[in-house]
């Protein structure tokens, strides 16, 4: 699911919001209830009223009973919500949303870190399914020649010579296809 960056006028509201929700919560501990009312907006007009009346006292009281039950049971969450995604997330500065989509997708650095990541998990599987083979059961070529053939990488060589050797081995060919590679992989772990 996508969901659109807010706009300069999105942040502006929610800028103001903030600041409405910080001068209701002004009270140590958050506003007091006003026991006149209920302290749910929304079941006070499920229970009749069709919709909200700014003239109406009872919806009014509501509202605010509704508000200031909200501060007391998570104080600043308008700061930690509002403020962290107006502040925090959407500043560019931060590199946590992609400057060139009109929604909110991952700076494409998050991406080029996973890419790393997985360059350097398939670096080491690659180097360990080579010190697997050589030091298997079973092996009986000569180890150190298959390492130097692997280190040299004459990923040919390997194929033709060593075809029973684990696929995982060539994670290390820059022209491998990896996704290919990790099928046959997964498929000879599953022998």
């Amino acid at each position: 699911m996508k969901m659109a960056k807010p706009s300069a006028r999105d942040i502006e509201a929610a800028e103001e919001l903030h600041q409405l929700l910080q001068m209701l919560d002004a009270r140590f501990g958050g506003p007091f209830q006003n026991h006149e009312a209920g302290d749910d907006l929304a079941m006070l007009l499920d229970n009749g009223d069709n919709a909200f009346d700014s003239d109406n006292l009872q919806h009014l009281q509501t509202l605010y009973n509704h508000l200031a039950r909200l501060l007391r049971n998570a104080p600043n969450f308008y700061g930690r919500v509002i403020g962290g995604m107006v502040w925090v997330i959407m500043n560019e500065a931060n590199q946590i949303l992609d400057p060139e989509s009109d929604c909110i997708d991952l700076h494409p650095r998050f991406q080029q870190m996973a890419d790393q990541l997985k360059e350097a998990e398939r670096g080491n599987a690659a180097f360990n399914a080579v010190i697997q083979y050589m030091l298997g059961e079973g092996y009986s070529e000569e180890p150190m020649e298959f390492l130097r053939v692997w280190n040299d990488g004459n990923f040919d060589a390997l194929r033709n010579e060593w075809p029973k050797a684990p696929a995982e081995i060539y994670y290390a060919d820059p022209l491998a296809d990896h996704g290919a590679i990790e099928a046959k992989a997964e498929a000879s772990s599953h022998d």
